[in-house]
């Protein structure tokens, strides 16, 4: 695991030699043999003054982001932080990116500063909005996609402002895959004779899932995987969308308002070769 102190270090241990030592050690005496260990590791901890307090808004502001969390992720703290829902199974809250580390903060801490939970919250939005990101663009299925990059763990937020980096207007919304937190993928949906059937689709999602495994297997990013799961973003909302694989491909069960909107609207000639 890794430790930022508030002195601006950052520290690093490994577990198991700490199991290895502590497994001679009488029960009683592990919690010294714990902190021995640590400390050796990373130094002293640094004391916190009583009177420390949270910094001026003003001086945080240009570090508060808007942080994409899994409801897993937040469930027990949930209470305690400023959170709004996205869709089912995601949430966006008030975190403070240090630029080594991003740290949610606690409501209780966040009230000196008088400031309401919407305003935190546009904030955060704001300063993820303003963050560059590295975009890819190409095809699937014949129908445009976008990858979203980058080197830190906020490009994951930009799955919220999808409809600035498309670069046009799509109706029909799309499909997106957040594997890791450095990563966004998605691909559009249009209307008309490229509008899709189900099979296109789901034949789609077997690509994206399929993609989603590479990036899965790749060592270094055993950290940074965020989401297994697709959704469906359009006119700046994202959706859950199940999906599950089996050995014929992609099963997938879509929200109505994907069924009403995606498969049931051709403005133009059906592809019979879908």
């Amino acid at each position: 695991f890794s430790v930022a102190f508030s002195d601006g270090r950052l520290g690093h241990v490994r577990i198991a030699p700490v199991a290895e030592r502590c497994r001679s050690a009488a029960l009683e005496d592990i919690p010294a043999c714990v902190a021995a260990i640590i400390e050796g590791a990373l130094g002293p901890v640094p004391t916190t003054p009583e009177d420390d307090t949270m910094p001026p808004f003003e001086q945080v502001a240009p570090s508060l982001i808007a942080h994409l969390y899994r409801d897993t992720m937040i469930e027990r703290l949930r209470a305690q932080l400023v959170v709004r829902p996205v869709c089912e199974g995601l949430s966006v809250g008030v975190a403070v990116d240090f630029g080594h580390v991003i740290s949610a903060l606690p409501r209780d801490a966040m009230q000196v500063w008088g400031r309401s939970d919407d305003e935190l919250l546009r904030v955060g939005m704001q300063n993820v909005h303003r963050k560059s990101v590295t975009r890819e663009s190409f095809t699937i299925e014949g129908l445009p996609a976008l990858l979203l990059s980058g080197s830190d763990y906020t490009v994951s937020s930009q799955a919220l402002f999808l409809g600035d980096h498309l670069g046009a207007h799509y109706p029909a919304g799309a499909l997106v895959s957040i594997p890791t937190r450095n990563s966004v993928f998605c691909v559009a949906l249009q209307t008309g004779s490229l509008l899709g059937s189900a099979e296109r689709i789901a034949r789609t999602v077997s690509l994206v899932h399929d993609w989603f495994d590479d990036f899965a297997s790749r060592p270094r990013n055993a950290e940074q995987m965020f989401s297994e799961h697709m959704y469906w973003w359009r006119d700046g909302a994202l959706h859950a969308f199940p999906a599950v694989m089996t050995g014929a491909g992609a099963v997938v069960a879509p929200p109505q308002e994907f069924i009403d909107v995606v498969l049931a609207r051709q403005d133009g000639p059906r592809d019979d070769r879908s």
